[in-house]
């Protein structure tokens, strides 16, 4: 994720157009943080639920990024409408 940014970030300083990179690197950020989360909440189990951890706040937070700052599944469609138009025939 951290060169997908970068490389972003050297198309951007070039002048190109990021916008499916910043789409890919939202995708890859948000799916992978949501997935460390859920995880560490399985491992806790029934206390990840609880305030008595900072797990329930992390999952939470990172389940409404995923709603909130631009639906997974619109990325998706997004993402495979640009290859399909520079690739597909």
């Amino acid at each position: 994720l951290k060169l997908m940014v970068f490389t972003a970030a050297a198309k951007h300083d070039a002048g190109e157009d990021i916008r499916y990179d910043a789409y890919m690197c939202k995708y890859l950020g948000d799916t992978k943080s949501f997935e460390a989360a859920d995880n560490c909440m399985q491992i806790h189990g029934g206390l990840g639920l609880t305030t008595d951890l900072p797990i329930e706040r992390m999952w939470r937070d990172q389940r409404s990024f995923i709603i909130t700052e631009g639906p997974t599944e619109i990325l998706k469609m997004a993402l495979a409408r640009h290859v399909l138009r520079q690739y597909g025939s």
